[in-house]
């Protein structure tokens, strides 16, 4: 059984409860009890897999969990732990309009939560290192979102000058991708936890150096193993694999933003 998690701020700090919504596994998904449809896997392994996978999810009336909602879900279930997952959420990196360079960590609709993106700079040859290219204006739209509770703003200088590898879980938290990553100080708390439950007192926590002339982006893996980890690395033609919801089954972003 899985119980999902909800969070309100107190002025101070987040405190994490858990739900009285259960999910169970079934053979055409994850149910949510009370509501009619399920949480769903969907996967490709194609060159395209992640703008497939965000496409099939969409077309069938799902919505792609962002890692956030992921994140939490998985905090209470070991099953959630056996595979990896992308997500629609970004990592991108860039110069904000006074020139400062920074990384964004957004989970919420952007650039390459839209598969048709990601079809563009993988079929038009754009991709750098494994990263898209981001309009500036579009850039400069999310980075001024900085605050809200779903986009984080990383110095560029202070993320380039951290490890990029495989860390001890109890040395993860001060990382600065981890609680950008995972939206939040509690939500990485309680997803650390779990992990070291899992998996033992190892993490990987990626990034690479994405600063070029003009801002990219990549989408945000969570892994399938200790040393997979937090990946902020991965490429956009990369295989695809998201665990979606119904929108029956209210989404858990909608669900935290009515508590803040």
């Amino acid at each position: 059984m899985l119980n999902i998690l909800k969070y309100k701020d107190n002025m101070e700090n987040q405190t994490i409860q858990s739900a009285q919504n259960a999910l169970r596994n079934a053979p055409s998904g994850v149910y949510v009890q009370g509501f009619r449809e399920p949480v769903k896997t969907f996967y490709s392994t194609s060159s395209t897999g992640v703008a497939d996978v965000l496409e099939q999810a969409a077309n069938e009336g799902y919505q792609s969990l962002f890692i956030p909602e992921l994140a939490l879900a998985r905090s209470q279930s070991s099953e959630l732990w056996k595979t990896w997952f992308v997500t629609p959420s970004i990592r991108a990196t860039g110069r904000t309009k006074q020139g400062t360079p920074v990384v964004v960590y957004a989970h919420v609709p952007n650039f390459y939560s839209y598969p048709k993106n990601i079809r563009d700079a993988i079929k038009g040859n754009k991709l750098v290192n494994g990263a898209g290219s981001i309009p500036q204006e579009t850039f400069d739209s999310l980075e001024s979102k900085n605050g809200n509770g779903r986009v984080f703003v990383v110095d560029y200088n202070v993320l380039k000058s951290s490890s990029s590898g495989v860390i001890a879980v109890d040395d993860a938290l001060t990382h600065p991708q981890t609680i950008p990553f995972l939206g939040g100080e509690e939500i990485a708390k309680v997803y650390l936890a779990k992990h070291k439950e899992v998996y033992g007192n190892k993490i990987g926590v990626w990034h690479r150096d994405d600063l070029n002339t003009q801002p990219v982006g990549r989408v945000l893996y969570a892994g399938g193993g200790d040393g997979d980890g937090l990946c902020g690395n991965n490429y956009l033609d990369n295989y695809g694999r998201v665990l979606a919801v119904a929108p029956e089954a209210q989404s858990v972003e909608k669900n935290l933003e009515e508590r803040l």
